[in-house]
């Protein structure tokens, strides 16, 4: 870690910036359940769960700002991606939904978006790990021509 991406002129900045990061995330959530208002009797159970998404989301948002420029930047996004993995898979019960509206009983088969997410998210881990090990070399590199 480079103790000078954290000095004290820098960290007003940083917690301002991850601020902003973390503010649009919230006006993000605002918006998306301002569109989904009309189906909230239809997924009424898992409004809760929408909310703990973004607010998960939103935290992340904020800590991989403040940290860009280290290397936990980049075990934030790792952690980042494998949460919206997990949190789809156990949110969307492994892809099926049954839903009860009134009299009738609806069976939603998600499988396929589910594993459209996973796969996306794979490619982001695998993107940040890539670019953990060009932030590494690069940081070494530092090192040996100083």
């Amino acid at each position: 870690m480079n103790l000078a991406n954290f000095s004290k002129r820098n960290l007003p900045l940083r917690i301002l910036k991850a601020g902003i990061k973390a503010i649009l995330v919230y006006i993000t959530y605002l918006v998306f359940t301002l569109l989904i208002q009309q189906m909230c009797e239809f997924i009424g159970e898992y409004i809760p769960l929408v909310d703990v998404f973004f607010a998960a989301i939103a935290i992340f948002a904020f800590l991989i700002e403040f940290f860009s420029g280290t290397i936990f930047k980049y075990m934030l996004e790792f952690s980042r991606n494998l949460f919206v993995i997990f949190y789809c898979i156990i949110a969307l019960d492994g892809g099926i939904i049954d839903a009860s509206v009134q009299n009738a009983t609806i069976i939603l088969n998600l499988q396929f978006f589910l594993l459209m997410i996973v796969l996306i998210n794979l490619v982001g881990i695998t993107r940040t790990v890539l670019s953990a090990i060009n932030f590494l070399y690069e940081k070494s590199e530092e090192k040996i021509i100083d």
